[in-house]
């Protein structure tokens, strides 16, 4: 969540509605840190990937909705 660059994340596919589209090839990137994260596990999630991530945003401070296996979970630390 802190937007720096990682060999092993860089070629994941990145979505943010309020950059704008364009046609060209490479994919812009915004560079700003952000809070809130959407995480989805595709196959069956387990207990210890939703509590690495639970530890995490708690570490964080941030929001993140998870949808572990069709069931979506909203982990929020609140100060």
């Amino acid at each position: 969540m802190e937007m720096k660059s990682n060999p092993e994340t860089d070629d994941y596919r990145y979505f943010d509605p309020k950059m704008l589209r364009s046609n060209d090839s490479s994919v812009p990137r915004n560079k700003n840190p952000f809070h809130e994260a959407i995480v989805f596990v595709v196959g069956g999630g387990n207990y210890i990937e939703y509590q690495n991530l639970v530890d995490y945003i708690k570490v964080q401070l941030g929001h993140l909705i998870l949808s572990l296996g069709g069931v979506s979970f909203i982990v929020q630390h609140l100060s």
